[in-house]
Parts: structure tokens; sequence; C-alpha cells
């Protein structure tokens, strides 16, 4: 008969201890966690995650006036600097130096131009040579009035004696001293010396005429001569290249004794009482720039009036350069080249809904969170206008609720989240 293991079996005494320390830790631990997030869910409602209230910024939705601007860098100008340039060719000598205060009418240059100098001489001989021609036609037209005087003169005596030689033939002809012959001749030589006195004086009203037609034309050719002189003369004069205004030499173009050509520019001149802000604008609100526009100019913390004097037509390197001048007293501290920033306000519209600019602008997501106790909730809004420090509100939001303004990167686009 075969036996079974009963004989083999051992009796084991059981160990009745309780769970370990560690796994009784595991356990409370966990059951804490749990606990922990359970009382999450049910403070933050259908948050989907939560966020450290102290790291975001809020601003709060207001009604008012909004007032759209353009902020733009700028650098102070002189609203004068005229360049000087060459009025002819030839040496120029410099009389100043970059740096030299000068004032308007002082001669800074000159140029030696030997082809202007000899033009403006011939064109001086030309015109002696025409005031010499009209006072030898004056003198012609007295000789050639006393000739004709004295033929008149004497016309008029014969023309007399025909006339007395007249009246004794026709006496002798009644007593018939004479024959009809020689009181025919006696008639034909009072007739013709009437003829000769009346062409005589013909012909002196007709050489006056001449004489005064040659007159007033020569006199013309001296006029025009003379408009000739005068323009060389002046362009001679400006061969010294004068200061058209009071102000400081900022540059000169050219080198001492240069060949220059006409139209060279030569050197710069900045006036120092007249200054202007010249600013670069954006391409993006090149549109929205206009000519007359007020501008605020914070110049060390102070800001100064003005409005858009010039806008450039082109772009250049993404930018739109203008102009802006001082509407008021401009600071006595200012100097050339130094650096302000500007305010261009552009549009200004009352009763309208705004909020502080927050970073939901710069990032082109036009959802934000609305902040209500400890739950920002993301919500559709659409913007209006926006300026440097605000943006209008158009529809999403109402007055007096809060947004959050600052990077909401790490809330991941979830719809809503709890702000502990």
């Amino acid at each position: 008969m075969i036996q079974d293991t009963s004989g083999q079996d051992t009796v084991i005494t059981s160990n009745k201890r309780g769970p370990s320390k560690l796994v009784i830790a595991v356990v409370g631990a966990v059951v804490a966690i749990g606990g922990f997030y359970a009382l999450s869910g049910q403070s933050s409602g259908s948050a989907n995650s939560s966020y450290d209230r102290s790291r975001i910024s809020t601003a709060v939705v207001t009604k008012g006036t909004f007032i759209k601007d353009i902020s733009a860098q700028g650098e102070i100008v002189a609203a004068v600097s005229p360049t000087l340039y060459a009025s002819g060719s030839g040496i120029i000598t410099l009389h100043v130096k970059a740096g030299k205060t000068v004032k308007k009418g002082d001669v800074l240059a000159e140029i030696d131009s030997p082809d202007l100098r000899t033009k403006l001489a011939q064109e001086q001989a030309l015109l002696d040579s025409l005031r010499a021609d009209i006072s030898r036609l004056k003198i012609e037209q007295k000789k050639s009035a006393l000739s004709y005087q004295q033929q008149i003169e004497v016309a008029e005596l014969d023309l007399k004696a025909a006339d007395r030689e007249m009246n004794r033939a026709e006496k002798s002809m009644k007593s018939t001293a004479i024959s009809d012959l020689d009181y025919q001749k006696a008639r034909d030589i009072l007739e013709r010396a009437k003829v000769d006195f009346r062409h005589i004086k013909q012909q002196a009203e007709l050489s006056s005429e001449t004489v005064a037609f040659e007159l007033e034309t020569k006199q013309l050719e001296i006029e025009r001569q003379s408009l000739l002189v005068q323009e060389y003369e002046r362009r001679v004069e400006l061969l010294k290249v004068r200061s058209t205004v009071n102000g400081i030499v900022a540059r000169l173009d050219v080198e001492q004794k240069a060949n220059v050509v006409e139209h060279t520019p030569l050197l710069t001149i900045v006036d120092l009482t007249e200054f202007e802000v010249e600013i670069n604008v954006a391409e993006t609100h090149a549109s929205e720039l206009g000519l007359g526009m007020p501008v605020n100019i914070n110049f060390k913390n102070e800001l100064y009036k003005g409005e858009v004097v010039a806008i450039s037509p082109e772009v250049k390197d993404n930018q739109v350069a203008a102009r802006v001048k001082f509407t008021e007293k401009a600071p006595s501290s200012l100097r050339q080249s130094q650096r302000v920033s500007t305010r261009i306000l552009v549009e200004e519209k009352a009763n309208a809904l705004k909020v502080k600019r927050g970073n939901f602008v710069e990032s082109g997501n036009y959802s934000v969170y609305v902040v209500d106790g400890d739950i920002a909730t993301k919500r559709r809004v659409q913007l209006g206008s926006k300026s440097v420090s605000e943006v209008e509100i158009l529809s999403g939001l109402k007055a007096g609720e809060q947004i959050v303004i600052s990077s909401t990167r790490e809330f991941k686009g979830v719809d809503s989240i709890y702000l502990r």
C-alpha cells in the first residue's frame, strides 16, 4: 500500500503583525493628493488647469475718450540747413572751415572762372561799342538836320525870288512890257521853286524819321546788351559764395583749390536758431499720417507741442520719414542730432470702450482671458483702433470686466484656468 505525504507536512505558525509603516505612508500620500485635486476641482468648477496668480498682469475695461496715436523715435535737425552750390566752373578758394560761425552775406568761398570773366569782358566791350554807335548817330542826326535846314532856307529864298519875278511879270504883261514867252517862263520858275521847297521839306522830315528809327533800334540793342552784361556780372558775383543764413558751417564738400564744375555742392550751413524733429514711422502706419497732425514731443521727460509739416513720398527700410516742427517755444537746450521720442495723435474718439494694451495685441490673438474671481475664462473679442498704451474694444467685453494683459502662452489655449 502506497503511503501519502501526510507524514511530511509541518505546521507553520502565522505572523499576525499589521501592514508596514512604508505602505501606510504611501497610501496616505495618495489619499492626500487625491483629496487635494478633489478639492481643487470642487473650487475651480470647470477649470482645465491652474496657474499662479502672481505671475499674470490684468487690466480693467473702461469707457472714456480714446486717443489713437503712433509712437516714433526722432532726431533733432536744423529746420534750415542750406547746401551751397558752385555757380560756375573754376578753381575754388575756401575762406572758412567746418564749425566756423558765419553771418548772412559773409563770403565763404570764391571761384576763379577765367572763361566767365572773359565772357563778361567781351559783352561789356560790345555794350561800349553800341553806346559809341548811338553817340555817333546822334551827331549825324544833328548834322543832317543842320544840312536840311540850310537847304530849306535856300529853297525858301528861291521861292520868294520866283514869286517876286512872277509879280513883276504879271504887271509887265498887263502893260505889254514883256512877251508871253517871258511871262510863261517866270511862271515856270515859280512853280519849280515851289516844288523844290516842298521836296526839301519832305526829305528833311524823312531823314529825321530815319535817324530817329536808327536811334531807337540802337537803343534797344543797348538795352538788350545791358541785360546780358548784367547777367554775366551777376554770374561773376555769384562766384563769391555767400552765406544765406546766420549759422555754423556744418561740413565742406570740396577740398581747398579744387577744380569744381557748375552745380557742384560746396558746403552746408546749419541755422541753429530753428529746429525740427525728423521721425521715422513704420510703413504699416504710413497711410495714417497726415500733414498738420498734432504731435507730443518728449524731450528730457518734458512734453512739447508740435505738428507734422512734411512727409516723405518714399518708403526706405520699411519706414517713412517725416518732419515735425515745434508749435510752441522749443527748449533752449536743443542740439543737432539729439534723440527724442514722439507720439503722433491720429484720432480721438469719445465714450469708447478701451483697455490697456497687452500682449494679446502684439501676438495677433484676439482672444482674451476674462478674470472672474479665481477663474480666467477665454473669450473672443473684436478690437478697433490701437494706440501706444491702449486699444479700443468693439465687442466681446463690457466696462468693468478684468482681463489678462500679460503673456498667456503657458495657458496653452485652454478654455478656462484656475488662478491660485
